[in-house]
């Protein structure tokens, strides 16, 4: 009776429930006129229950790999940098995880990206390296990617339009701001760009 009130055993019928609950009572009755008859004979078979994982342990390890994943991915990581992400957990159940990665001194917190509200967190070395960007003079670098890409953040951390991730069609960056996108058939600067230019840019899109 101690151990099914602990929770640490059950049994494989309900007689073993009935003649635990029946009051001391009936049992004297019953024992005064069936001498020989055990209550608990007919009560089947007790076994241990298995140990049970803590429910929030077991939320708290997908949700520390999906962390560290976007920790990976974009080194900075915000809440409104993760609007465009689907099937992700909430941005409370990510802040737990990220806090409690800063108390051990595995990211850093503050604020590392401009013109953004709440917490952000990120890699030492994501820290480090946003440090020496500052310092480089703009070369007119020029970057293509798809659009698809997890790193097309127009909209979201760019002050340009929104280019939809689609199939096919490419993103061009010139000193990581968006100046460019489309295919082959078709090119839209977001820019102002000297007609001179335009054919290079129009080759560095789709890599060519």
């Amino acid at each position: 009776g101690e151990l099914v009130a602990c929770g640490l055993i059950t049994a494989d019928s309900f007689q073993g429930l009935r003649t635990l609950i029946q009051t001391q009572k009936i049992q004297q009755l019953r024992s005064k006129r069936y001498p020989a008859h055990d209550p608990l004979a007919a009560a089947g078979r007790w076994s241990l229950l298995r140990p049970t994982r803590n429910a929030e342990t077991d939320a708290y390890e997908p949700v520390e790999h999906i962390a560290r994943a976007l920790l990976r991915r974009y080194g900075v990581v915000f809440r409104k940098l993760l609007e465009k992400e689907e099937g992700m957990p909430s941005w409370r159940e990510l802040l737990y995880v990220y806090r409690r990665l800063e108390a051990r001194g595995e990211l850093r917190g503050g604020r590392f990206v401009e013109g953004f509200a709440g917490e952000q967190y990120a890699l030492p070395q994501a820290v480090s390296a946003l440090r020496e960007i500052r310092k480089q003079p703009k070369t007119g670098e020029l970057i293509a990617i798809s659009s698809v890409d997890p790193l097309n953040l127009t909209g979201i951390i760019t002050g340009s339009e929104r280019i939809p991730a689609q199939t096919g069609q490419r993103l061009l960056y010139r000193d990581g701001a968006p100046i460019a996108f489309g295919s082959s058939g078709k090119v839209t600067f977001l820019q102002d760009i000297d007609i001179e230019d335009e054919w290079a840019l129009k080759m560095a899109l789709i890599r060519k």
